[in-house]
């Protein structure tokens, strides 16, 4: 009887091994959360020569102004300028907006200290703009429409 409890004994420990042996857990757990990502369409906007002014002399760098086909028509319009930017998605954005917009992009350079330099100066900024503003005018050949010019 004795030598039937020791073998029942050992078989039970035997099936206890076997299955802590299964139930190995994994290195890491999966995570709950889902991804999900949406689809990243390209830009594809083109620019229209007559509607793109390329300003040079006010910085080291050219300016590009993009001015919109509802310009000549608006009672009122705001001005953009983005700094580091590829120009023909800054475009985009202004093309998109709700009212016409004034977009100027502006690329020094890399790195924050191509900026911050040339605009340590705040007339630097102000000549900018000023620049900017004197140059969609006399494109228009009137005055700005009122807005967010400033």
């Amino acid at each position: 009887m004795f030598r039937r409890h020791i073998i029942f004994l050992f078989f039970l420990v035997a099936v206890q091994q076997a299955l802590a042996q299964s139930n190995i857990q994994p290195a890491q757990f999966p995570s709950p959360m889902r991804e999900t990502v949406r689809r990243h369409e390209r830009i594809t906007f083109e620019t229209e020569p007559s509607k793109t002014i390329i300003l040079n002399g006010i910085l080291a760098k050219p300016i590009t102004i993009y001015l919109p086909a509802n310009l000549r028509k608006a009672k009122q319009t705001d001005l953009l300028i983005h700094f580091h930017g590829i120009a023909p998605i800054v475009a985009y954005a202004a093309h998109r907006y709700k009212k016409p917009l004034i977009a100027v992009s502006v690329n020094l350079g890399s790195g924050s200290s191509a900026y911050a330099q040339p605009f340590n100066n705040n007339a630097v900024f102000e000549k900018l703009k000023q620049a900017v503003v004197d140059t969609v005018m006399k494109r228009l050949g009137r005055p700005l429409p009122e807005g967010k010019l400033s």
